[in-house]
């Protein structure tokens, strides 16, 4: 199959937010550890990792669709447990919001 010429060299990782492929450079890495999701920026923890951008709107457009049990492959239903506020205290230590961001998440 021909590759696309709008795609990156090197890994090529869909963001869980807004659906859209990318570098897996410029996606942080999410795992679930004992029904955490944590960020994974060096990208080392054991286990399967969903990938998301570094941007709010993509952060809500993932929480509002809670696709952890899917992208994570959970034998266990983690979507009602899974506690993302290491992951959103992550996220806000290293991402602005502004306006546009917001706006663009709803």
């Amino acid at each position: 199959m021909p590759r696309s010429t709008d795609l990156p060299h090197g890994p090529v990782r869909t963001c869980v937010g807004c659906r859209k492929r990318d570098a897996q450079e410029n996606l942080l890495r999410i795992v679930l550890s004992e029904a955490r999701l944590q960020p994974d920026p060096n990208r080392r923890a054991p286990g399967r990792g969903a990938y998301l951008h570094l941007d709010w709107g993509c952060w809500t457009r993932a929480e509002r669709r809670r696709p952890w049990t899917r992208v994570l492959r959970s034998t266990s239903p983690v979507n009602v447990h899974v506690d993302t506020a290491m992951l959103r205290t992550y996220l806000a230590t290293r991402v602005p919001r502004t306006d546009t961001s917001v706006a663009a998440s709803g």
